[in-house]
């Protein structure tokens, strides 16, 4: 009985290892300025720690300025953490000169009148047709501002499919991933109908995790179109307009657990059932830390102290995070308790005249009770 297990798992293991040989290489991009690189890091990183046995993932990190050497020393110690996933610095000077060539939007706009607008760094996914090599068919993109806790297998096969050039999932997908179109869907159709009143519109996708078929970008000069719309317009979600402007009727839909907003960026677990998880918002977990909540002291918060004086949990990000070579020193840490010094300096008073108080209501009750 012994000789058959064994023989079975190692026709077992010699099948993953065929599967593995077999199958197709996983390309994954984030575009990104050094000011993103830590929180791109911690996104890269809980990718390859979802990785399955067969998958092979190469990461693309796509920058704007030269990457600082911290965080270059950072990726690089990623790449040595998973043997299943390579890791390449895109910030040469030809990556940059493309980049600088093709979205010259602020000079744009201001020939047809509209100020300057920082958006390189949202809009370079629209350049990585160029920038990627032309032998690369499609690529994953993603923003910086997620977590992933799954394989990205079953979404990297859904593409090629006929007639769509692009992969992606319903903006606002927060509590039930599988209605559609959301609330917020049906609110940026309407404001997609105002520069394109003869079209219509059925599907608004977000632009955080977008699968591209490169071959059919490249043919069609579809990324060329979309950043012609961006000069042209100026609207609310720039690129992300764009995008769903150039490629209506031509994007196929995928399941919202590709791309769920956080309900909270101070979530500490996981949802069940989501693969990627998507801080959205304005407010980022790492803007805001698992801390004592700011300004408890103030007198219109004295009525709720017992709820401002609640250490919140580790935040989902800030867990990850510790894992990766981002990771935060101690000091560092006790520092994120506290918007500023001067809320530690109070909040140590006030354990301090509470200790006090205590100790001295003992120590009497103690003197009444004695004979």
């Amino acid at each position: 009985m012994a000789f058959f297990q064994k023989a079975a798992l190692g026709f077992g293991s010699l099948a993953v290892l065929l599967y593995a040989a077999q199958a197709e290489e996983i390309h994954v991009a984030f575009c990104l300025d050094n000011n993103y690189a830590e929180a791109s890091g911690v996104a890269a990183y809980s990718l390859c720690k979802h990785l399955a046995p067969e998958d092979f993932a190469f990461i693309h990190v796509v920058m704007t300025e030269v990457l600082k050497p911290e965080h270059r020393e950072k990726f690089q110690q990623l790449d040595g953490l998973f043997p299943r996933a390579c890791i390449q610095i895109h910030d040469d000077a030809r990556t940059l000169q493309q980049i600088e060539h093709c979205l010259s939007l602020p000079h744009a706009w201001q020939r047809i009148g509209i100020d300057a607008w920082p958006i390189k760094g949202m809009a370079t996914r629209l350049v990585l047709d160029r920038i990627l090599s032309p032998a690369l068919h499609k690529v994953l993109y993603l923003d910086g501002d997620i977590l992933i806790f799954s394989s990205l297998r079953d979404l990297w096969d859904k593409l090629p499919n006929e007639h769509y050039p692009l992969a992606g999932i319903g903006d606002g997908c927060i509590k039930d991933p599988a209605i559609f179109p959301s609330g917020i869907q049906k609110k940026r159709m309407r404001h997609l109908q105002v520069y394109c009143p003869n079209e219509s519109f059925f599907l608004y996708i977000n632009s955080g995790v977008l699968l591209l078929e490169l071959d059919a970008i490249r043919r069609e000069n579809l990324f060329t179109k979309t950043i012609d719309w961006l000069i042209r317009h100026r609207s609310i979600y720039p690129d992300q307009d764009a995008i769903n402007v150039v490629f209506n009727r031509r994007t196929l839909e995928c399941e919202g657990k590709w791309n769920t907003f956080a309900p909270f960026p101070t979530i500490s677990k996981p949802i069940p059932g989501v693969a990627v998880l998507h801080y959205a918002g304005p407010i980022k977990p790492w803007k805001n830390p698992h801390k004592l909540l700011p300004r408890w002291w103030q007198p219109r918060n004295w009525s709720v102290i017992g709820k401002y004086l609640t250490l919140q949990a580790p935040t989902l990000w800030h867990q990850y995070r510790q894992e990766s070579p981002w990771r935060h020193t101690k000091k560092e840490l006790i520092s994120e308790l506290f918007s500023t010094w001067q809320d530690c300096r109070i909040f140590l008073a006030a354990i301090t005249v509470i200790i006090g108080s205590s100790l001295l209501t003992i120590f009497g009750l103690r003197r009444l009770r004695s004979p």
